[in-house]
């Protein structure tokens, strides 16, 4: 039996190096619509959330679909680790399996999740983890 799967997408109001990046016009749309609708193609998802302390994003995630979290204001400030965000969001869920990923990945599109889910239902019991990486070539 394959185990449920929920996907969070982490994002703050308060960015700090782009200004508002996750709702800027982007492509036709924004960073965090694409992903929303990105992971709302991958059937092999439960359910899809939103984590963030803003409520701009909290209700467009309920508008296009997604399931809004809200996060405490202290796990969104650029003081607190990552990993402490992370445990916090995954206290929230209800899925001993989740997958995280973020607005600024805009070009993995739901057949990239799809495959990731495959590779990580395939690999249950000899892998808890599973992450993507690209090669770069900067020569």
């Amino acid at each position: 039996m394959n185990p449920v799967i929920q996907a969070v997408i982490p994002v703050r109001g308060g960015s700090e190096r782009v200004k508002n990046k996750n709702l800027r016009p982007f492509s036709g749309s924004n960073l965090l619509a694409i992903k929303i609708g990105q992971l709302l193609q991958v059937k092999e998802l439960d359910a899809v959330y939103v984590s963030s302390e803003d409520p701009t994003m909290l209700e467009l995630a309920k508008e296009l679909g997604a399931i809004p979290l809200e996060r405490d204001p202290y796990y969104a400030t650029s003081v607190v680790p990552m990993s402490e965000v992370y445990a916090y969001m995954a206290g929230q869920m209800t899925s001993e399996h989740v997958l995280l990923t973020h607005v600024t990945s805009p070009l993995a599109g739901a057949e990239v999740y799809r495959r990731c889910i495959e590779a990580y239902r395939n690999g249950i019991g000899q892998y808890d983890s599973l992450t993507t990486v690209s090669d770069v070539n900067l020569v």
